[in-house]
């Protein structure tokens, strides 16, 4: 029997090892608008900031969902991938369509399944569907359109998104002998889940906040039953078209996160037939397997737009959230104060491996035809860039710090990183000064005298001459 690592690693799962229901996703972008030749690498389960002009990454993921998510594979793909070591064939021994919902699937299931079957195999043909599985999720895309409908009077009153997509597809599964030498035996990973032989299912539909659970708002209906919903602001009631516009575009989005965090993505009770073969006392035991499997992914396009500075941690923290309930997070932003609410975060601590990482900082580089042609990895930077670090600032460490603690590393990322330092993400050329007094002097006294030479270049504080060893690496 192959060790947990080895068998994963023969079925592509390495990459992404399965850890408190975190998942990394990588996934090959050739050509998409001006997106040539990429590899993009998000958390499932977790938040994947993105920074950049124009990425395009959102669309892909909304747009192109039928061709990252595999859960159509063919014929002439499962005979190319087919494992050299199965004699029957016609198996993808490297499962596209279950990175998305793995995490759900319990450790000794992802064990037990090396290969998955399609349908035309005559095995698949020839055996009992003991049962079946089904898969599905839900992309909602929250984009800049759904952000300036909060502008119009009409777009307040009708505040329905039809950026939605829902895609399932049944997987079944039942019990297969291989034939050996020495007659008939059971194989040790003895159920295989089959491809199911119903066509993947997908539709647009279209998501309504509610307000009703919530204290500031009041429902009401018109005389045409209409439901029409009233704020409160300082205990007088408002119309939606007379609210800010900011105020509500945040209720909303804390609307939509709450509806993902209540949505059941697997169910209470489970079927217990499947059954795994224990080699210690050399019998089968039962054990339970999802009936379903349901996952939501939430994109969001610059979320902070139109939003007070008051609103904006109040977003994060909602955002922040969406993680205890595993829910897929993608989003842009343009807001160094937007992204100073998520440090913590993406700054992970020493003793939490890169699988632990719930959220990713993605920085997006453009060639010189402005094609996104390069994803740089915050977390991978800071990882490389380490030990070198630590060599160069050793002899200009201060008194009250100690190099040598385990945090100190992570410690002092999460210091520098301010709202004035985190401009470096959003800047095409910068200029580090010590603090603030070079700041102003650039900032405000030079600027006008050298206008061409500092055009297009941020000058950013980093509030001490020896931290410039960190930001240069």
């Amino acid at each position: 029997m192959p060790g947990i690592d080895s068998h994963l690693y023969r079925y592509g799962f390495v990459k992404g090892k399965l850890t408190k229901n975190k998942w990394k996703i990588n996934k090959k972008i050739k050509n998409f608008r001006n997106l040539k030749d990429i590899d993009f690498e998000f958390i499932r389960g977790g938040i994947t900031i993105i920074v950049g002009e124009n990425t395009n990454l959102l669309d892909y993921i909304y747009e192109k969902n039928q061709d990252w998510d595999k859960f159509e594979v063919s014929e002439k793909s499962y005979r190319q991938e087919s494992s050299k070591e199965t004699k029957e064939g016609w198996t993808l021994g490297q499962r596209h369509s279950w990175e998305i919902f793995s995490p759900f699937f319990p450790t000794y299931l992802v064990k037990s399944l090396p290969d998955v079957y399609h349908r035309s195999n005559p095995h698949f043909l020839e055996k009992h569907k003991k049962g079946k599985v089904n898969l599905s999720y839900k992309i909602y895309f929250f984009d800049l359109t759904a952000s300036t409908s909060f502008l119009t009077k009409e777009g307040k009153k009708d505040l329905k998104f039809n950026k939605v997509k829902f895609r399932n597809c049944e997987f079944f599964y039942g019990k297969i002998n291989e034939k050996s030498e020495g007659g008939i035996q059971d194989r040790l990973f003895n159920y295989y889940i089959l491809e199911s032989d119903e066509k993947p299912k997908g539709e647009e539909c279209s998501w309504t906040p509610r307000f009703e659970d919530k204290e500031n708002f009041i429902k009401h209906q018109d005389e045409e039953k209409e439901t029409i919903y009233y704020g409160l602001n300082q205990n007088v009631s408002h119309p939606l078209d007379k609210l800010g516009s900011g105020y509500l575009k945040i209720e909303t989005i804390k609307s939509l996160i709450q509806d993902l965090k209540e949505l059941k993505q697997e169910p209470e009770k489970e079927d217990t037939s499947w059954s795994k073969y224990n080699t210690e006392t050399k019998k089968y035991q039962s054990l339970p397997l999802p009936e379903f499997i349901h996952t939501p992914i939430l994109l969001m396009d610059e979320p902070e737009i139109f939003l007070h500075p008051s609103l904006i941690s109040d977003l994060a923290k909602s955002i922040k959230e969406s993680i205890e309930k595993n829910i897929t997070t993608i989003l842009t932003t343009h807001s160094p104060s937007f992204l100073l609410n998520f440090i913590n975060f993406i700054v992970s601590d020493e003793d939490e491996g890169e699988d632990e990482i719930k959220t990713r900082l993605i920085i997006v580089q453009k060639d010189k035809k402005n094609n996104s042609s390069h994803l740089l990895y915050f977390d991978k930077i800071i990882k490389e860039i380490k030990g070198e670090i630590e060599v160069n600032y050793k002899e200009f460490v201060k008194k009250n710090e100690n190099i040598d603690n385990r945090t100190f590393y992570t410690d002092k990322w999460k210091i520098l990183f301010n709202q004035e330092t985190l401009r470096i993400f959003f800047a095409r050329k910068v200029l580090f000064v010590e603090g603030m007094t070079e700041y102003l002097l650039f900032n405000n006294i030079l600027r006008e005298e050298l206008y061409e030479e500092l055009n297009d270049i941020e000058i950013i504080p980093i509030f001490g001459k020896y931290h410039y060893i960190f930001f240069m690496n």
